[in-house]
């Protein structure tokens, strides 16, 4: 009886010595992904923003509620420079009160041919990289990379390519391994613009230089605006261009009817135009559209949204990041059409140093129509009043976005459709298109995501705590010590029984 007990005893003292976990160790957080938003040219009159909230709202339903910065590429009023009177300066106030709850301050404002070098708000040219290093960020305003060609042209893009260069080169030299945006107005391809204007006619001096640094491992995405009406990019894309690492492009040589092909090491495309796109031809995309850049290190994922949702034909605001381009029959008229473009790539991409692949549009939670509106108007600046739209929670969609990729339309026109949008627009005669999707519903949530905090895994992924395995440990103990004794006082009693 005594050997039994002694066993026992030694048992449980046993298990009281072997550690349990009272708290699974912390494994390091990935890390949280950096978000920014990007448009051009916010040209409308009163400066109204009903367009740009209907893409907000799209956003919103794909969970963008929040993000880490915006660039804004020119142009913020229809005004002239010459008759400008500071709406260009009102116009920057206005983007900045309505991104300001989205992004807070950190907002980048490029010179437009708009825009006078006083307008109030405009970033610094040159480096604004942000103190969180998580991306890099350069600005060339128009006054150093001009629309039409003067005189003196030359001499000031040689100088932008220069300071660009040294901007680029500090970079390599540091081994930068995160994404940098090059923020510019106007483009850089050779097109019907540069033969009426000159536009872009010494682009190919920048493009050397992006090159230059692509090629030695930086990850490079070229943002733009400045070509949103007259057609004048019909033949690459319209509203939505987007040309990838290894893509040719067409760069000028320097006369206005000069131009040759160029394979380009960075990502190439225009930001999303904000106000409006102008075309002669329906056939050519003409839809308002934002770009979403997701970075997580050195990978950058890019969609396209636009503000048109109508879930009876799966379309759901993701736009393609290119559409196909056409012949414009102004320009083949006059003789100096550009050959169109008829690549179509979808959102969303994936963009490296080295690589660029599509990939499945963002869907940070299920997919939701917003079902009501509520408009109301608040007075901005010296006293016009614009709508402000806010997006509701919404019934389940039926549809959910699938797997996306690269087309060619050889035809050479675009896939887009004609969808009914969220909210009416300021001015309906501006034509809105949207790419159709199907696929199939994964979950059911019908509010919107927010950010997800940083979670300790391990064992309380299972969904067991640390003071929880703490208590498990020390019961266990308890119950065999319980045991013991039960047994203890059994084997006792029968033997003082009769």
């Amino acid at each position: 009886m005594k050997r039994i007990c002694g066993v026992l005893l030694t048992l449980a003292l046993l298990l009281t010595l072997v550690p349990m976990p009272s708290v699974i160790p912390p494994v390091a957080a990935a890390e949280k992904e950096t978000v920014l938003i990007a448009g051009s040219d916010f040209q409308v009159a009163a400066h109204n923003t009903s367009r740009i909230e209907q893409v907000l709202a799209t956003m919103e339903m794909h969970g963008i509620t929040k993000a880490d910065g915006a660039f804004f590429c020119g142009d913020y009023t229809l005004n002239s420079v010459d008759e400008n009177q500071g709406q260009s300066s009102y116009g920057l106030g206005t983007l900045k009160r309505l991104f300001t709850p989205i992004v807070g301050s950190n907002m980048t404002f490029v010179q437009g041919n708009h825009d006078p070098e006083d307008t109030v708000g405009l970033s610094k040219a040159g480096n604004n990289d942000p103190a969180s290093g998580k991306y890099g960020a350069y600005v060339i305003h128009e006054d150093q990379y001009l629309q039409y060609n003067w005189d003196y042209s030359l001499g000031v893009v040689q100088k932008t390519a220069a300071n660009l260069k040294k901007y680029l080169d500090e970079k390599v030299k540091i081994g930068w391994n995160k994404p940098i945006f090059i923020l510019s107005h106007v483009g850089l391809h050779w097109g019907n613009r540069t033969i009426k204007e000159g536009s872009a006619i010494h682009g190919k001096l920048l493009v050397d230089v992006l090159n230059e640094a692509g090629a030695k491992g930086l990850n490079i995405i070229f943002l733009y605006g400045h070509d949103h009406s007259g057609g004048y990019a019909d033949f690459m894309g319209g509203s939505a261009i987007y040309l990838k690492k290894g893509d040719k492009m067409e760069v000028c040589t320097g006369e206005k009817k000069g131009h040759q092909p160029c394979a380009i090491k960075f990502t190439y495309m225009n930001a999303g135009y904000i106000g409006y796109y102008s075309t002669s031809e329906e056939a050519c995309d003409a839809t308002v559209t934002m770009s979403v850049f997701r970075i997580k290190g050195n990978e950058v994922i890019i969609t396209r949204y636009d503000g048109n949702v109508n879930l009876a034909k799966n379309q759901y605001g993701i736009h393609n990041l290119k559409s196909a381009g056409i012949w414009h029959p102004d320009y083949s008229q006059k003789g100096y059409h550009a050959e169109p473009d008829t690549r179509v790539y979808a959102s969303s991409r994936k963009v490296t140093a080295t690589a660029d692949v599509a990939v499945d549009p963002p869907m940070p939670g299920q997919v939701t129509k917003p079902t009501t509106t509520t408009t109301t108007t608040a007075t901005v600046g010296s006293g016009v009043a614009v709508n402000k739209t806010t997006g509701t929670k919404a019934p389940t969609a039926t549809n959910a976005i699938p797997s996306s990729g690269d087309t060619t339309a050889g035809s050479g026109t675009d896939t887009t459709a004609a969808t009914q949008t969220v909210s009416s627009s300021a001015d309906p005669s501006q034509t809105q298109g949207s790419t159709p999707v199907s696929g199939a519903v994964q979950d059911t949530q019908t509010e919107s995501e927010e950010e997800t905090p940083d979670v300790i895994v391990g064992a309380e992924e299972e969904g067991l705590s640390g003071p929880v395995l703490a208590l498990i440990g020390a019961g266990g103990v308890l119950v065999v010590f319980a045991i013991g004794v039960g047994i203890f006082l059994l084997l006792r009693k029968k033997k003082q029984s009769p």
